[in-house]
Formats: structure tokens, C-alpha cells, sequence
């Protein structure tokens, strides 16, 4: 099993923060864009996951459901976030 960031000496996953993110990127990295989506994830993945175990398939429904959230930006309540971001010379 994984632990943490990936990294060894973390003990548990760490969900980071918009500023923690900036943080580690602002210095080699100018930020083009951030943005945070996904207000359901976590309940929808857990109904992915039940269906499938419970059926032994996906279903397209709750497939396209997952997508839709996906496109959602949702501020502060998102449970995803990505970040455009360009190397310094």
C-alpha cells in the first residue's frame, strides 16, 4: 500500500491546500491557472465503487454523473483542483 504523498516517510494521505500547492510551485514555476472542480466526488465515487463491487460492472449513469461533476467548479467545496503552470527560464 501507498502512504502519504508517495513518499516514505509519510504515514497518511495529505489533502494539500491551494497555498501549500502555490508554495511548492511558486518559486520554479509561474502559475497560468488554477481551478478547483468536482463538488460530489467523493459520494459519487462511492456509489461507482458500491455498484460495481455489488453488480460486478459499471453503469453508464453513474459513469456520465462522474463526468458531469467534473465540469462543476466549485470554489472552496471542490474536492479537485489542477494547475496550469509554465517553467521559469
Amino acid at each position: 500500500g501507498l502512504y502519504g504523498d508517495c513518499a516514505i516517510e509519510r504515514k497518511w494521505h495529505h489533502h494539500y491546500t491551494q497555498k501549500e500547492i502555490l508554495q511548492l510551485l511558486e518559486r520554479d514555476f509561474q502559475i497560468l491557472e488554477f481551478k478547483k472542480f468536482s463538488l460530489f466526488c467523493p459520494i459519487l465515487l462511492l456509489l461507482k465503487g458500491f455498484w460495481e463491487k455489488v453488480f460486478a460492472r459499471s453503469n453508464k449513469l453513474i459513469n456520465k454523473i462522474v463526468l458531469v461533476d467534473h465540469s462543476i467548479e466549485a470554489g472552496n467545496w471542490s474536492y479537485t483542483f489542477f494547475v496550469k503552470a509554465k517553467k521559469r527560464s
